[in-house]
């Protein structure tokens, strides 16, 4: 289970909603797992290869979830709302500055599914 140890006196709301992001990213991981065969694990590829770590399809999947926060969090009320936001995304600019042509498209239809999924309780 994805967990945060934190020795500080205190969290701003700032810092609290960036862990919550954060350990989001890191349960989509945590159902890619439970989806998957046994034995056969998740991750382990080049975070320094930055084109083949955001054109992994699990990764993907994560920081689609990412981008939707992110655009919910600069007030997409509509589905509508959070397309009009992706270009002053700044994780979105880093993602399409690193992936691979192929895996923005599939970047696009998560972004989608996940905006239609928080925004409207459906998918």
């Amino acid at each position: 289970r994805p967990r945060v140890v934190i020795n500080v006196p205190l969290l701003f709301a700032r810092e609290r909603r960036e862990i919550s992001k954060m350990l989001k990213h890191e349960f989509i991981h945590l159902g890619q797992l439970h989806r998957r065969p046994v034995g056969l694990a998740v991750g382990g590829w080049d975070v320094k290869n930055q084109e083949e770590y955001f054109s992994n399809k699990d990764e993907i999947m994560a920081f689609a979830h990412s981008v939707t926060d992110e655009l919910i969090s600069m007030g997409a009320k509509s589905v509508e709302d959070g397309i009009k936001l992706l270009s002053r995304s700044r994780m979105w600019a880093w993602i399409k500055d690193n992936a691979k042509e192929s895996a923005l498209k599939r970047y696009r239809k998560y972004i989608y599914f996940y905006l239609k999924l928080e925004l409207e309780g459906e998918a």
